[in-house]
């Protein structure tokens, strides 16, 4: 059975719940310890039937203080452990979702790592046509401008040709004739003129003017005739071969350009990737 409360225990109790200098309102946890020592004797003190009235009223306040300053302490330390707990949770849930997005973002760089490379081989492979692309307009263009430096040289020595005509014809002493006639003879050959006429015109361009003959001079000046229409055939070849020399210097610029667009772009996703 419990004990019964005695005035001494009710006494007690209340000296000690009151004695503020040596308890203070501090120290709530011995307090406790101190109420729960004489609890017992005060609940039996009640179930006797003493009454309220009959109990200290100090003591009831004290008790009151006491009861109340701890449900506040444990209050507070409940939510001191939820704010903890909430922090951590909170803390959880920002490393998860710093995890998602990392995530995230490695697969979008990958994605995109992948594209590029795509994108770089795709670039490789225009790079390789537009050089071949290149090196063909080039070898077409040198072959174009060839044949036009071909014909222009044509076009030099033909007018050449009809100038040392000119000269034979208005009279030069004979032991400087021979080379000069030899070439101008040499280049009717190459034309296609009669030999008939290279042989005149040898004979005639050997005779100063004053000896010549009436037929001498009709061979000279077929021979003038044919050089003119050599040079004129020699200029319209060099002013229809000079557009086509035009175009394609043009068109090699422009091939070489597109080349340099497909490696420029080429370097550029290289340098994306690292």
């Amino acid at each position: 059975m419990p004990r019964k409360s005695t005035p001494s225990d009710l006494e007690l109790v209340t000296a000690v719940l009151g004695d503020s200098e040596e308890y203070p309102s501090g120290t709530a946890a011995s307090m406790r310890s101190l109420l729960a020592t004489g609890l017992d004797g005060i609940v039996a003190a009640l179930k006797e039937g003493k009454g309220e009235t009959e109990l200290p009223s100090e003591l009831l306040r004290l008790v009151g203080k006491v009861l109340q300053d701890a449900s506040a302490q444990c209050l507070a330390g409940l939510k001191g452990k939820e704010a903890d707990a909430a922090a951590a949770l909170a803390k959880c849930e920002v490393s998860d979702a710093a995890k998602d997005l990392a995530s995230a973002a490695l697969e979008e760089a990958m994605v995109k790592l992948q594209g590029l490379k795509a994108e770089l081989t795709a670039a490789k492979a225009a790079e390789k046509r537009e050089q071949c692309n290149y090196s063909e307009v080039q070898a077409t263009t040198q072959s174009i401008l060839d044949g036009h430096a071909a014909l222009e040289g044509q076009l030099a020595k033909s007018e050449s040709m009809a100038q040392a005509a000119g000269e034979l014809q208005t009279g030069v002493e004979a032991n400087e004739l021979s080379p000069t006639v030899d070439s101008v003879l040499e280049y009717l050959a190459e034309n296609g003129a009669e030999q008939a006429l290279q042989a005149a015109a040898r004979s005639a361009f050997q005779r100063s003017p004053a000896e010549r003959h009436p037929f001498d001079v009709i061979a000279l000046d077929a021979v003038q005739a044919n050089l003119a229409s050599y040079r004129a055939a020699a200029s319209e070849q060099v002013a229809a071969s000079a557009a086509n020399a035009e175009r394609a210097r043009a068109e090699v610029l422009g091939a070489w350009a597109i080349l340099d667009v497909a490696r420029d772009q080429s370097t550029t996703i290289k340098e994306a990737i690292g």
